[in-house]
């Protein structure tokens, strides 16, 4: 699994992202397979990402607290229209791209909302998942673009992230995620 430190919110993160009031995780305590690792919302459009150890999410709305749920952010008035109700990335894909040459992004540097491990998330799209409660319908790749890197003064992320971006999904019912929520696929019918 890795090495986790564990925030006093209850957010998991990568060992490399150590700060102070973090402590050790014991894999022995947490669930295996596909899961979340990490929840996080921004008030607005440029405004820090919070860490979260739950989140309500709103059917065809968003995640409460979360710029997109208010559309109000960057992309929201997009043309043409793109289904970002929730982002998600996967754990795999940011220790990855911090493995090679460059700075080094931190989960909230990403912007996205919803940290996950266990999946090759792009061959999800077109796909229906659940996250503890809540089911998504993937609509499409979440494009890196280079606003993570402009925001957190760190070059690289757009190319560096290419194909490994994330996904953005739809959210289908009410319901909450918490940081270690089992992610499953939804069989098609």
């Amino acid at each position: 699994m890795g090495e986790f430190l564990r925030e006093p919110g209850g957010s998991l993160y990568p060992a490399f992202e150590k700060r102070p009031e973090m402590e050790p995780v014991r894999p022995e305590l947490e669930p295996e397979g596909p899961r979340v690792v990490g929840l996080f919302i921004s008030p607005g459009k440029g405004l820090p990402m919070m860490a979260q150890s739950s989140v309500n999410a709103v059917a065809g709305k968003g995640l409460e607290g979360d710029r997109y749920f208010y559309g109000t952010g960057a992309y929201s008035k997009a043309k043409p229209p793109k289904i970002r109700d929730v982002s998600i990335i996967s754990l795999e894909d940011i220790q990855a791209v911090n493995a090679e040459d460059g700075p080094e992004f931190t989960l909230e540097d990403t912007r996205r909302n919803i940290i996950v491990t266990g999946f090759k998330l792009n061959e999800l799209v077109g796909k229906t998942i659940k996250l503890g409660q809540v089911i998504i319908q993937v609509t499409g790749l979440c494009e890196p673009c280079d606003r993570p890197s402009s925001l957190s003064k760190k070059s690289g992320f757009k190319s560096r992230f290419e194909n490994r971006g994330g996904i953005r999904g739809q959210i289908v019912n009410d319901g909450e995620i918490r940081v270690g929520s089992k992610f499953e696929i939804i069989p098609q019918e």
